[in-house]
């Protein structure tokens, strides 16, 4: 009995044992089944070791942060510098401006015009700060292969030798008539699409900037009679007959997402309706004429241009006008330019609303110059500077300083070999361009480009948006006729090239 016992109880143990395992497997397919139809089948898309979704593609040279650049004003009788910026600002700023002509001027040993732009002087503030060359075509029908080959070279020489970041603004507010080459879509294009294939051939990283003007009170002024047929097909984007502020101010000039880096804009203030009065702008200027909600202009280039994917976009040029003899106007409720400059920054530069509102926009190229005007219909004096006044000067800092994480600065990097900490560099200023890749012509032979090492600073300033450059002397004007380019030494031929 207990043996037979024994037996029986044994196969019950073994009942349970085996049964215990299959009825949890049962149990266990259950609630898999229940799950799946609950979730529609997509249990394995919870896998942790799924790959997390791929981040939009990034700009050329994006960075995480903003960048922030200054135009500094290196004409005769303001001499500013890239270093000396940095000294008054208290931080290393992170991109510099510097300009030149295409086709490019030979050096003129008396005016010291002529030559490449100066990025010695971005050297010497021994950062590693940006290069925003921007180029001025002299014309749309005068630009050769072989000037935008040289073009290429010098670009290739900043990045590959210097190793500098390098933005190309070329060609920039091409919808004005102030520019030789503007007003004129169907040239423009035909130019920009030879001067990205060829600079791209040479200086591949090399980001390309295509820089609008403001849309705002487009299409200033200009006549549609002036048009080609072809121009006018292209303009009249409305197709009433004629260009007027209902066309688009941006897509005729538009060359297309495989032929642009980065986007610009040129955003200035100038006052309540372009008067030449002292009144701080309202607050969410800057977003308005981004967004399209200008009073002056309907057209969004943020969401036209700035989502686009792997791009990137940048205020070009931009800064508050504080009209200097209209100080004690009696319609000048800004009484002090720090009274302007402050809710130009405020709203412009250092918002952090604006950083939230307007992701894609990282970089900020502020225009340190102060400028005679002319288009309000009489010569006005205006001071577009952050770091000359003393009252201003700190208080832009304060207020940069409290967001200044997001914003990128420069490191340290020691100055090439041949620049001196001050001053032009020495050598020759008709050292022929040697042979590298992109370059056209014969080994050994001149290109006709000058690499300048020395200069005479009595020169005028590169073209900008309406006016001419103001000389030192007190209310004199410099004759802006000739739109001559200030520039300056950029490399020497041993520091670029040192194989050669």
């Amino acid at each position: 009995m207990t043996e037979r016992g024994g037996g029986h109880a044994s196969r019950r143990s073994e009942r349970i044992i085996l049964g215990w395992p299959m009825k949890m497997l049962a149990t266990n397919l259950l609630l898999l089944l229940t799950v799946l139809l609950l979730t529609g089948g997509t249990l394995a898309q919870q896998d942790p070791a799924a790959p997390a979704p791929s981040a939009p593609p990034r700009a050329l040279n994006e960075h995480d942060g903003v960048y922030f650049g200054i135009w500094p004003d290196t004409a005769h009788g303001f001499s500013d510098t890239p270093a000396m910026i940095n000294q008054r600002l208290g931080f290393n700023t992170s991109v510099f401006q510097i300009a030149q002509l295409i086709p490019l001027p030979t050096y003129n040993y008396t005016t010291g015009a002529g030559g490449p732009a100066p990025e010695y002087l971005i050297e010497q503030t021994q950062t590693d700060a940006a290069v925003f060359l921007t180029v001025y075509p002299t014309g749309l029908d005068v630009v050769t292969d072989d000037d935008l080959k040289l073009l290429g070279v010098q670009l290739q020489g900043y990045t590959e030798v210097l190793n500098r970041t390098v933005f190309l603004r070329f060609g920039p507010e091409m919808q004005g008539q102030w520019n030789p080459y503007g007003f004129q879509p169907t040239k423009f294009l035909a130019l920009w699409r030879r001067m990205y294939s060829l600079v791209k051939a040479a200086a591949p990283r090399v980001a390309v900037v295509w820089a609008p003007n403001t849309p705002q009170s487009y299409p200033y002024g200009q006549l549609s009679s002036s048009l080609s047929p072809e121009d006018l097909a292209l303009l009249d984007t409305d197709h009433d007959g004629k260009v007027s502020n209902t066309d688009d101010p941006f897509s005729p000039y538009y060359p297309g997402d495989d032929q642009v880096d980065w986007i610009g804009l040129s955003t200035y203030y100038k006052g309540p309706n372009f008067q030449n009065i002292n009144v701080a702008q309202p607050s969410g200027y800057c977003s308005s004429v981004m967004n399209g909600t200008s009073p002056t202009s309907t057209f969004n280039w943020y969401e036209m241009y700035c989502t686009k994917p792997g791009k990137a976009c940048m205020i070009a040029e931009s800064g508050a006008a504080f009209h200097v003899d209209a100080l004690t106007a009696q319609a000048s409720t800004a009484r002090s330019i720090v009274d302007l400059q402050r809710a130009w920054w405020q709203d412009c530069i250092t918002s952090p609303s604006l950083v939230q509102a307007f992701p894609r926009l990282k970089l900020h190229m502020h225009f340190e110059h102060v400028k005679l005007e002319m288009d309000g219909g009489k010569p006005d004096l205006r001071d577009y500077r952050l770091s000359n006044d003393t009252t201003t000067l700190e208080a832009f800092k304060q207020d940069f300083s409290a967001v200044s994480a997001q914003f990128v600065v420069a490191s340290f990097r020691a100055l090439p070999a041949g620049v001196p900490p001050t001053g032009r560099p020495s050598g020759s200023p008709n050292s022929p361009v040697p042979v590298v890749p992109g370059q056209p012509g014969q080994p050994g032979q001149p290109k006709g480009i000058v690499f300048q090492t020395q200069r005479n600073p009595v020169v005028t300033g590169p073209p900008t948006l309406f006016g001419s450059r103001r000389s030192n002397a007190p209310n004199s004007i410099v004759n802006s006729g000739l739109l001559v380019l200030a520039s300056s030494s950029v490399l020497l031929h041993l520091l670029l090239f040192p194989s050669f």
